[in-house]
């Protein structure tokens, strides 16, 4: 019988605010806007700066992306933080170096999604979730979500639904479709074309359906 893989997936809701708070903490009861600027290349061949979203405090509803100018008139009383996005790899990767320490084989995804190859460590840990409960020790400063799956998509979609009654750890294994199939759509972030296809597997395939 095959060994069924284990991967585990570290979500850090809003990690950029989260690093924000880490960085300044007296900005917890404020209403904080993050944005980075972008380089424009207009037809004219002419190079334009904009500032766009990437991050707020959890009380300020913006989508990420959108346009700082469009919303600063709505927000004046918001206090903006401009930040180059480097500032923020920088101690990602940083916080990526202190799990591997726990759990050697890991990936990053993007900024707040990390990818943990969990087999073959039965000898260091108990199973699964005593692996999850040492990571949620590590990183007390953090509110993070962890995912256990079969699949990369599986531990994503169970990380991103994790609850805080369960100590926010949770496990889906199987047809990941099913459980994508009871979630309200607003609990799915955005994701490329190229992020679901990059998850789909022959036997899964609920990228497809969501497109």
């Amino acid at each position: 019988m095959k060994k069924q893989k284990k991967i585990l997936c570290v979500y850090i809701p809003n990690c950029m605010w989260q690093i924000e708070l880490l960085l300044n903490p007296k900005l917890l009861n404020t209403d904080v806007i993050v944005s980075a600027h972008n380089y424009e290349v207009k037809k004219q061949k002419s190079v334009s700066i904009k500032n766009y979203i990437i991050s707020s405090s959890p009380n300020i509803n913006i989508d990420v992306g959108t346009p700082l100018e469009d919303v600063i008139h709505t927000y004046e009383n918001a206090h903006i933080i401009h930040r180059n996005i480097t500032t923020y790899n920088q101690i990602f990767i940083g916080f990526i170096k202190h799990l591997t320490s726990i759990v050697p084989n890991v990936e990053i995804s993007d900024i707040g999604t990390i990818y943990m190859d969990i087999n073959n460590l039965n000898n260091i840990y108990e199973n699964e979730y005593d692996i999850a409960k040492t990571i949620r020790l590590r990183c007390a400063s953090l509110i993070i979500k962890i995912g256990i799956g079969d699949t990369k998509w599986a531990a994503y979609i169970a990380s991103i639904t994790a609850k805080k009654d369960f100590g926010y750890i949770n496990k889906i294994t199987g047809n990941v479709s099913k459980t994508i199939s009871s979630l309200p759509i607003e609990i799915l972030p955005p994701v490329s074309y190229t992020h679901l296809r990059a998850h789909e597997t022959e036997a899964d395939l609920v990228c497809r359906i969501l497109l």
